[in-house]
């Protein structure tokens, strides 16, 4: 318990310390299951938070098949192109 509560603690001060025009995403690419001790990568959903003080409200996204969209938004939030290769 107290991990958790240092982590929300830090994670209060990053929120006190971002500017109006930061994007906060918070995701994994993988997650850790309680029938097997080691971490893998799976197709079970994994959890997006996304936040910026420009937001003007709460709100769930639609559910998305890959963590592509994640680039995607990150692009789109700060007037990107994508590029064409990677």
């Amino acid at each position: 318990m107290q991990k958790k509560l240092k982590c929300l603690m830090k994670l209060g001060i990053l929120l006190e310390n971002l500017r109006q025009d930061d994007l906060l995403i918070i995701t994994a690419d993988h997650m850790k299951t309680t029938k097997h001790i080691r971490v893998h990568h799976t197709r079970e959903k994994k959890n997006l938070i996304a936040y910026s003080k420009q937001f003007k409200g709460a709100g769930k996204l639609a559910e998305q098949s890959s963590l592509l969209q994640i680039g995607a938004t990150i692009f789109d939030n700060f007037n990107l192109s994508m590029p064409t290769k990677i």
